[in-house]
Formats: C-alpha cells, structure tokens, sequence
C-alpha cells in the first residue's frame, strides 16, 4: 500500500524497538495437561471438562467458569451414548 500522506514513514517498528517493549515480561508456563485430556475418561466427560473450562465472558457471571447443569449434561450423554456395535445412533443434536 501507498504511504499515508505527503511524506508520512513507515508504520512498522524497528524488530528491537518490539523487542524491547516485551523485553521485561516473563515466559508463561503452559499446562501440559489440559483437563479433557486426562486418561480414563468418557466422551461425555471430555466434552463437559472442556465446557467447564471457558470463561464465561459477559452479563452477571462474566469472568467465572461455565458449569454444565444436570440436564445438559443428560442431554450430551444422549448425544454421545454409542449402542451395542460402538456407534452413536444420534448424528444431530439440537
């Protein structure tokens, strides 16, 4: 793209004036084990420990963790219940 008017300079930063405003910062240490993937659980349960895991971002409770209540919960295991052969009959939830 062209400049931004009569003689305007380029927009980006130096790569040590960037590293320089990120200079004092600590790494951050990352789980290595995320709780969906603890061994020894369901289908269900993964995807409930995933649910329970955001954030809830806006209204009353923004900022608290998401809880699946009893009745979601019953509504994931009809969707993710796997008959005699090891198949989910349920392809749709809604």
């Amino acid at each position: 793209m062209g400049l931004r008017g009569p003689g305007a300079k380029s927009i980006k930063a130096p790569q040590a004036e960037i590293h320089n405003l990120f200079s004092h910062l600590e790494p951050v240490a990352v789980a290595t084990v995320q709780p969906w993937d603890v061994e020894g659980l369901s289908r269900v349960d993964r995807v409930v420990a995933f649910l329970e895991s955001l954030p809830i971002t806006s209204g009353v409770l923004a900022g608290e963790q998401f809880e699946v209540r009893s009745w979601q919960r019953q509504f994931l295991e009809g969707v993710y219940a796997l008959d005699a052969n090891d198949r989910r009959p349920v392809r749709t939830g809604f």
